[in-house]
């Protein structure tokens, strides 16, 4: 059983599925727009895929915001209380991608553009990161699971993460604006923090309120900036380059009756 509505008018975006954040036979999405499901669905267990690497689809996928509430099967209920850690994530991704293709008739091609992307290498002297020692997932969870890593403006704490996610995390950092391709080579999960000064232009470092009304301090301008702190503090460099990135094509979609 699927339910498909229209969400209501400032409700929050979420999304949880069998036990994490819901219930164990339940996949629910609140107020989330077809596209970005589209783009946390097909992003396997890293970061959602950047919404302009989503191409065509008619506008109402970007427009209109929805709440789904989905009854797994009890396979499928069984095949998530087997797996452990990102290969939840992936099964979950999986079940979200065969909800779309089957109410919405969603049908994408796999492909990649060409575009101005940075090349994260090795800097001179080599990369300053710790392997991640076995279970050393962080004790802080989210909806249930266990951080591998955290992030917010200006600061990023990795307790095993592989280095093609953190080239996906680097990829939706306004200051950064550009895809962020891995090239350093290297296969392991590692263990590091990194902080830097976002820019000030961006909404991620524009001073915010409180929820008493005051004004919250703006973020502490005299750290490096990310390029720096990514060569200084991790041993990495961002060479400015321009290479393919991957890609979906929507060819067909139908727009959701309520149920």
């Amino acid at each position: 059983m699927i339910s498909i509505k229209p969400s209501k008018p400032g409700s929050g975006t979420f999304i949880g599925a069998a036990g994490h954040g819901a219930p164990d036979d339940r996949f629910i999405v609140k107020n989330m727009s077809i596209k970005k499901l589209i783009s946390w669905a097909y992003a396997g267990t890293s970061l959602p895929l950047p919404l302009d690497q989503i191409s065509g689809g008619p506008d109402w996928i970007n427009s209109n915001e929805y709440d789904i509430d989905a009854k797994l099967d009890d396979a499928q209920v069984a095949a998530m209380k087997k797996a452990s850690g990102r290969d939840q994530i992936l099964q979950i991704r999986r079940m979200a991608q065969g909800l779309l293709r089957d109410r919405l008739k969603l049908d994408v091609n796999d492909t990649t553009v060409t575009r101005p992307v940075y090349d994260l290498v090795a800097a001179r002297g080599g990369p300053k990161l710790q392997a991640a020692k076995p279970d050393s997932l962080s004790k802080i969870k989210h909806a249930g699971v266990q951080m591998a890593f955290t992030a917010e403006p200006g600061e990023m704490h990795a307790w095993s993460m592989p280095i093609s996610a953190l080239a996906r995390a680097l990829s939706v950092d306004s200051t950064i604006g550009r895809p962020v391709l891995d090239k350093t080579g290297l296969t392991g999960n590692y263990a590091f923090d990194l902080k830097w000064t976002p820019e000030i232009s961006s909404p991620a470092a524009m001073p915010g309120r409180s929820p008493g009304g005051v004004d919250a301090p703006g973020p502490d301008t005299s750290g490096p900036s990310i390029f720096t702190a990514v060569q200084e503090q991790l041993g990495l460099k961002l060479e400015p380059s321009k290479g393919p990135v991957e890609a979906i094509e929507i060819v067909h979609i139908e727009k959701p009756t309520e149920n």
